[in-house]
Order: C-alpha cells, then structure tokens, then sequence
C-alpha cells in the first residue's frame, strides 16, 4: 500500500490493557506521522478538498469500528460532505472551544449498529483564523477508555504543531504557486503531488483535482508526452520533517519561452546600443575636460547633463536586456543588501532631493543566484513605481523580514498630503511585475487607506 511513508517504526510502542488492547488506533506518533499531519494541513492552504491518500492517513488515525473527521468552517472536509452528527452536537468546541478538549455523548436517532457514540473533538486552529475542528467518533462500549483519551489528546497537539508549521510554510509557497511559472508542490516521502499552480493544470488541459494526490513520477511522463519542449526543474526545500520540493516547468527552447527575436536584440541590438554609448560617453568627457581648460561654464554643464544621460540610459539597456534575456545572462550570487542599496541610490539621484528612503531596517544576509542587475534593478522599479507622482515630496521606508522559504520587502510610501488620484505609475509597475515574474518571486502593491500613499511587498523566494 501506498501510505508506507505513514507507518511508524516497530520499536516505538506503548502498552494498553487487555481490554484496551484490541481497540487502540492503528498508528503510534512519530515523525513520519508528524510529517504526514504537516504535509495534509499545508496542502489544505492551496484547496478546499483531500485527495485519496490524505482520506485513507485520516482513516488511520481511528480505533477500529471508528471514524476520524475534519471539520472547516462548520463544513465536513472528511469524510467529504457527510453529516456524522448534529452540528449543534459540538456547539460548545465550535464557539470559542480555545485550547479545550471535549468528549459528546451522541445517541442517534436512526437505527444504527451501536446505541450510543462518544465524540472527542477539539479545535486545532488559532481563534483569529478560521474555524478547523479535528474528532473522532466511534461506539461508545468500544471506544472512549482513558488510552483513547489520551491518544487523542497527542493527536491535537500534534495537528496544532503542524498548523504552526504550515503558517510558516505557506507565504513562501503561495509566492511560488502564484508565480508565472507552471510549479508543482511535491512530498518527497511519498512522491505525491500536493498542489498544482494554475498554470500546470491549463498546460495539461486538466482540472486541479485530477492532477493532485497523483504519483509524480506517472504526471512526470505525462508532462513528457504531451510538452516535449518541456523540461522540469526540481528544487528541494529545506523543511523537517515534512520533506518537500518544487517542480518547475520551464521551456528548453528561446531562452525560457522567450522569443528568438528576444536573442537577437539582446546579442545584437543592445551591444550595439552600449558601444555607441561609450563613444558618446567618452566624447562628453572629453569636452568636458576641454572646457574646464578654458573655463567655460556653459559648456561644462552641458558635458555634465550629457553624461548624466548616458548614465541613465546605460541604466535603461540593463533593463532591457534583463527583461528580455533573463535567462541567458550569466548567474552569480547577488548579496540582497548591496543590490536595495544601489537601488536606493539610483533612485534618490533620479528623484533629485523629492523623495526621501529609509532603509536602516533593509538588512539581509541572503545571497540570490540571478544575473547581476536583477534585484537592483526590481528594487528600483518598485521604489519609482510608488514615486512617479505629481511630484510632491514623499517620505518611504524600506524593511526586510527573513523567512525559512523566502524573504519579504516591504516598501511603504507616504506622501506630504493625500491625492484622491494617486495611483502606482503603471509602466513601472508592470517592469516590476515582469522583473518579479523572472526571479519566481511575488509582488503586491497597493494604495493604502485615504490615498496617503503606497504599500508594496515583495517575496523573494530562496534558491540556494
């Protein structure tokens, strides 16, 4: 059976009673059934639904004669949209249960094989999300002894452990999911997929529900066979003890979907544009030189405004040539730290003592494989995105929080008075946007309460 990954090891036992004996569950706690909770309640971020595998593992999780459920916002998640018992039955671990566990006794009114039930139910989400209620429910003369009490007590604490473990895990993987790329999310233990962005699903002409809970290794021979242009990038993700990794679908050919016209701009093009560029850049220096021979104040500024643009437009073809030749250039590892700073500093000259960037509290010690003007290049496309205004002065501050999947940046703007018509600058939004697509990252920017300003968060994810 495919729920190998799920079975615990032989020398962990624990000792019941005769009587108790034949009625414990048919699993012990243990890592790999921790792994097991963690990998359900994270799928379960991305879907409203369990796949056959997760169902069985929860059927596991019962003495025989026994049936666990999972209940989400007063909505049966398993078993799938069949109503055990009354929902007022729970009423008191559905209202503001906290911490609690509870035991119910249920008689059913319909005949049944049993007089009466015991439930143990519980919740195991936070109050301030939403409402996630675990139990269980079997006969009352078989199942309900102080063993079972306690077994079902460990199985809560170790469902609330994995909720803890899948908020931690989930921003970094909804950035990913949401991405421009076709990902697959994959548990490694048992090779089932767990969730599948959007983009997978249209690639195979698909609905999500076929495709997830299904071996890898079959949908992996079926990506072959219906995208030969296809190839599968698999990242392993530093996470215990679920083990998990992502799958992304890339094109082998044009640069990674890039058009071939892409390559000739890049190769030709834009080396042409930068060796006309330093001709002229060399001119300018030359007769700015000339002119402070002679003193000649019109002239030296002048020399000085062209070199000036030369400057920023040397800037704009490494723009360009990131968006259209991303993965061409050659990668090295960029410190996160030293690109935000370039990007501030180009900013602040391009603004010319408008704008004002606080970034004392932007410190990161990530490194990012990407050519080396990527991430500069999207910091300064966010920061201009929210400075490209009327012109009025603005106050912005810049702050880097790390996570163990990816590294937040959030980027709040606030203006001298609120403008009715502020609106993010749309062209260097959609460079952001595309900048952001390349790097597999995430973006999300807003005005925020009042038209006062801009706020905008951007995930990077780790690819080390």
């Amino acid at each position: 059976m495919y729920m190998a990954e799920f079975q615990v090891e032989p020398s962990r036992t624990d000792r019941f009673s005769e009587t108790e004996e034949g009625t414990v569950p048919r699993w012990l706690p243990g890592r790999q059934a921790q792994a097991a909770i963690e990998s359900l309640l994270l799928a379960l971020r991305f879907r409203n639904w369990l796949g056959d595998s997760e169902k069985n593992f929860l059927d596991l999780l019962a003495p025989p004669h026994s049936v666990t459920f999972l209940i989400r916002n007063r909505e049966y998640l398993h078993p799938e949209g069949v109503a055990l018992f009354p929902m007022d039955l729970i009423e008191t671990a559905l209202n503001g249960g906290g911490q609690a566990i509870f035991t119910h006794r249920y008689e059913p009114e319909s005949d049944s094989s049993y007089d009466c039930y015991k439930v143990h139910t519980a919740r195991i989400s936070p109050l301030d999300q939403d409402e996630w209620i675990l139990g269980t429910l079997g006969p009352d003369n078989l199942y309900g002894g102080p063993a079972q009490e306690d077994r079902f007590g460990q199985l809560v604490e170790m469902f609330r452990s994995a909720w803890r473990t899948a908020d931690e895990l989930e921003p970094g993987l909804a950035a990913r999911l949401k991405g421009n790329n076709p990902v697959l999310l994959i548990n490694r233990a048992s090779g089932r997929v767990l969730t599948a962005s959007d983009r997978v699903a249209e690639m195979m002409q698909s609905e999500p529900r076929a495709l997830v809970d299904s071996e890898y290794s079959e949908l992996s021979q079926q990506l072959a066979a219906n995208t030969s242009d296809m190839k599968i990038q698999l990242q392993n993700l530093a996470t215990d003890p679920i083990q998990l990794c992502l799958a992304t679908i890339q094109s082998v050919t044009g640069g990674n979907g890039a058009d071939s016209s892409d390559g000739l701009i890049a190769d030709f093009f834009v080396h042409t544009m930068r060796n006309k560029l330093a001709g002229i850049t060399a001119a300018a220096s030359h007769l700015s030189s000339l002119a402070e021979e002679v003193d000649a104040r019109d002239e030296i500024e002048l020399s000085d405004i062209v070199l000036g643009e030369a400057t920023q437009l040397d800037r704009e073809l490494d723009r360009l040539l990131t968006l259209i030749a991303y993965h061409r250039l050659p990668k090295k590892e960029m410190s996160l730290d030293q690109s935000l700073s370039q990007a501030v500093s180009q900013v602040l000259t391009r603004e010319n003592g408008r704008a004002e960037i606080n970034s004392e509290n932007a410190v990161s010690e990530r490194l990012f494989n990407s050519p080396p003007p990527a991430l500069s290049l999207l910091f300064e496309s966010i920061l201009l995105s929210h400075l490209k205004h009327r012109r009025q002065r603005s106050r912005t501050w810049v702050v880097v929080e790390e996570y163990p999947l990816y590294t937040a940046v959030h980027v709040n703007t606030e203006m001298d008075r609120p403008d009715p018509q502020l609106a993010l600058s749309r062209h260097w939004q959609t460079c952001a946007e595309r900048l952001t697509g390349l790097i597999d990252g995430h973006l999300s920017q807003k005005i925020t309460a009042r038209a006062a300003g801009f706020s905008s968060t951007l995930r990077i994810p780790h690819n080390e």
